[in-house]
């Protein structure tokens, strides 16, 4: 990865700061009108870091430069840090235009049977998970259902006594730049518990998304690494704690509307419901 993006002027900068702010403890993101300014006094910074702060080029579509500076203050970034930084601007800068823009729905899942042997795979599995935890066995939903529809990722998360859904574990299926891109992306989304879409898939339902169809719902897809479709699932296990699943696409899988039904039934299986006592 050189550091350098091309993307349309857009006011993307506080959605950068705000995400980053979360996942790596960042202070302040600015975007310089003068590229190299900074570089001028600290050596070359064209997506690299130097101390705490991290500087990535970016061209614009009318060929101006610019400069947008991640700082923090607490500590210098590590060069994991440096790849997850550059990993979230490029997948902000790879769905340029916004949810707006005009787009081909996705295919059907290729194969027929995809979705009936995914939902069995699943329920095969979390029957030998029997002293598994509640995240282990939703993970596994995640992991199968991704991999089955070749989606770019899963997300996993757990609502706090405060209301907030906050991650608990994600992985993305995709290799190389994508692989950095599509991790960022979901290590640092954040879902909000008042988020009204959410509201009824927390309490036990499901949803589906598409970046085509103009709502709340695609412009979460669009902001969060440039995602086209998501399932979403989610509800209360035993001991009464809200989780939500969400697995994302992005614009070489599938339509994963159509997994809406499996995602649904495998983690309300996941999560204990239903589970009748066993015959002695």
């Amino acid at each position: 990865m050189d550091g350098q993006h091309h993307f349309s002027k857009r006011e993307d900068v506080a959605l950068i700061e705000r995400t980053l702010r979360g996942a790596l403890g960042v202070t302040d993101v600015t975007l310089s009108a003068t590229p190299g300014a900074l570089a001028a006094s600290s050596g070359p910074r064209h997506g690299h870091s130097h101390d705490t702060s991290v500087t990535v080029r970016r061209t614009h579509d009318d060929g101006t430069l610019t400069d947008l500076i991640v700082r923090r203050d607490q500590h210098p970034f590590s060069a994991g840090e440096r790849d997850l930084v550059l990993g979230l601007v490029e997948a902000l800068d790879r769905q340029a235009t916004g949810p707006q823009q005009v787009v081909s729905a996705p295919p059907p899942p290729p194969d027929p049977d995809a979705l009936s042997d995914v939902l069995e795979r699943v329920l095969f599995d979390l029957d030998e998970m029997v002293d598994a935890t509640i995240q282990d066995r939703l993970a596994l939903v995640g992991h199968r259902v991704a991999q089955r529809l070749d989606a770019a990722g899963w997300w996993l998360g757990q609502r706090t006594i405060d209301g907030a859904v906050v991650r608990v574990d994600s992985s993305s299926r995709r290799f190389g730049t994508e692989h950095v891109a599509v991790t960022a992306a979901l290590d640092a989304a954040e879902v909000p518990g008042d988020e009204p879409s959410l509201v009824g898939v927390l309490e036990g339902g499901s949803r589906v998304a598409w970046i085509g169809d103009g709502t709340s719902d695609a412009y979460l897809l669009a902001s969060h690494g440039g995602f086209t479709t998501a399932a979403t699932a989610g509800g209360y296990d035993l001991d009464a704690r809200q989780w939500l699943l969400i697995v994302v696409g992005d614009e070489t899988s599938p339509d994963l509307r159509a997994a809406r039904a499996v995602v649904s039934a495998t983690v309300q299986a996941a999560m204990g419901f239903p589970r009748p006592p066993r015959l002695r």
